[in-house]
């Protein structure tokens, strides 16, 4: 979690807005090394569910997913989450320079981010939520995962 005392010192919101956009570069960033996405390392009590969302075209904000044990999980304040969207880190995935065997994941995580990010956006009030697992396998570093989350679960701006 977030040091509440250091983010203060920081700059509040801003410092918030930016520590975010680069928990979410660093994410894009590691596709580029990433064999290819992989599932989040199931958390004994809460139930299962793929990383990498699948292919629909639109999504609608739900419950925040369960934070797997020993994962980073943030839950962006609405404030943030239109600024992240506002920045477009979809194009900046999308635009990585990767390995054509790559592509495929860094296109599927631009996707997720454009989903997920459009359909907070266009909820009031709704936020998102950004879960990194270094607990991975199959040669990854760490697996990502980003979902709209419905207003009652987010924090205040």
């Amino acid at each position: 979690m977030i040091d509440e005392r250091r983010v203060s010192a920081m700059g509040g919101k801003v410092a918030v807005a930016r520590w975010f956009t680069g928990v979410l570069v660093a994410a894009a960033a590691a596709t580029s090394l990433a064999a290819s996405p992989a599932l989040a390392a199931p958390d004994p009590v809460a139930p299962t569910a793929p990383m990498i969302a699948d292919t629909d075209d639109t999504v609608e904000p739900a419950a925040p997913m369960p934070v797997p044990t020993g994962a980073f999980g943030y839950l962006a304040t609405r404030s943030a989450t239109l600024w992240l969207a506002d920045r477009h880190p979809d194009d900046v995935v999308r635009s990585l320079p990767v390995p054509p065997a790559l592509r495929p994941s860094n296109d599927a995580l631009a996707a997720q981010f454009e989903r997920e990010l459009d359909a907070a956006v266009r909820t009031p009030g709704a936020c998102v939520q950004i879960i990194i697992d270094p607990q991975t396998g199959s040669g990854n570093l760490f697996d990502y995962g980003i979902w709209s989350v419905e207003k009652q679960y987010c924090p205040a701006s």
